[in-house]
C-alpha cells in the first residue's frame, strides 16, 4: 500500500475553519430545531418552465429563419 502524503492547509483555510468552528454552537439549534426543509430564495419553478418554453419557442423561430437566408451562414 503506497502511503499517502499529509496535507498542508494554508493560513486562509484554517481562519474559514476557525471562524466556522465560532459559529457552529450559535446557529446549530436553529439548524437543527427547525423540521422545514430551509425556503429556496430565486425564481419559482413557474417562472423556471415559462422562460424554457420561451426560449424553446425563440430557438424555433430563429432556426426556421435562418433555413430561409441563402449565404455562407445558412443553415444546410
Amino acid at each position: 500500500m503506497t502511503r499517502r502524503s499529509r496535507r498542508n492547509h494554508s493560513p486562509a483555510f484554517k481562519a474559514k475553519v476557525v471562524q466556522w468552528r465560532s459559529q457552529l454552537p450559535e446557529g446549530a439549534t436553529e439548524v437543527f430545531s427547525s423540521g422545514a426543509p430551509p425556503k429556496q430564495e430565486g425564481p419559482s419553478l413557474k417562472e423556471l418552465h415559462a422562460k424554457i418554453g420561451q426560449q424553446a419557442l425563440e430557438i424555433d423561430f430563429l432556426s426556421g429563419a435562418l433555413g430561409k437566408l441563402d449565404g455562407p451562414s445558412a443553415k444546410r
